[in-house]
């Protein structure tokens, strides 16, 4: 692969996190499904284009575009770590709420009344 379309593929990549980020920065997750195949489509051209290339061998620009890279790949890590733990939250949530609603009491210290509501 040529050195000189290195600089087209951190792009791509940059602008698929960058589309996904702002997405998630507005609360829309529907079709994160399509930024994670645009982001692994990317990262297979670009893996493939620095496939036995040293850092030493790139130009000045593709170096500094690979930092910025770097810092848009921990920005959009964050943001994907927060929606996760969020989801998992709520999902503590529910699953508290439905076990609580089910529960007759007998087991439980206090027990919880006909509306799940902890006596």
């Amino acid at each position: 692969m040529r050195l000189d379309v290195v600089s087209q593929f951190i792009s791509r990549l940059q602008d698929a996190l960058e589309q996904e980020n702002e997405d998630l920065r507005a609360g829309r997750t529907v079709g994160l499904e399509q930024h994670i195949s645009r982001k692994n489509h990317a990262l297979l051209e670009l893996g493939r284009a620095l496939e036995g290339v040293s850092v030493d061998q790139l130009n000045a620009d593709d170096r500094r575009q690979l930092e910025n890279l770097r810092n848009i790949l921990g920005q959009n890590t964050f943001m994907l770590r927060q929606h996760m733990d969020a989801a998992q939250e709520l999902s503590r949530l529910v699953r508290d709420v439905v076990q609580a609603s089910e529960s007759d009491g007998t087991y439980c210290e206090g027990g919880y009344s006909a509306a799940g509501r902890r006596q």
